[in-house]
């Protein structure tokens, strides 16, 4: 099952992304890719909605370090909410760790 984004930049600089199905390695390198297409556009806030992802394994949660480290780079931060139980566990074997929602985000319209 390909992932699915729902997109909400109206808060400014900071785009909130619903990202729901399944991230593995079939579709890390395209959540990557457009994650990556919004910092290079210079938004390079982003927050991931995770509450409507079934499943992580460690490509999704490596691509997800090669986008947090290249935001960062440009002075932004890329951060996780809503995790399932499933991906913090393997979140936690990878030692990713997932950031708190940042103010406003939980209650932002997304998808």
């Amino acid at each position: 099952m390909a992932v699915q984004l729902g997109l909400d930049v109206s808060r400014g600089e900071t785009a909130a992304v619903l990202v729901s199905g399944e991230l593995d390695a079939f579709a890390a390198r395209g959540l990557e890719d457009q994650l990556t297409r919004l910092a290079a556009r210079g938004i390079v806030d982003i927050a991931l909605d995770f509450s409507e992802v079934a499943f992580v394994d460690s490509y999704g949660l490596a691509a997800l370090s090669r986008v947090r480290e290249h935001v960062r780079a440009l002075g932004g931060e890329l951060t996780v909410c809503h995790a399932s139980p499933q991906a913090r566990r393997v979140a936690a074997l990878v030692q990713f760790a997932f950031s708190p929602a940042p103010a406003g985000v939980e209650n932002a319209a997304v998808g």
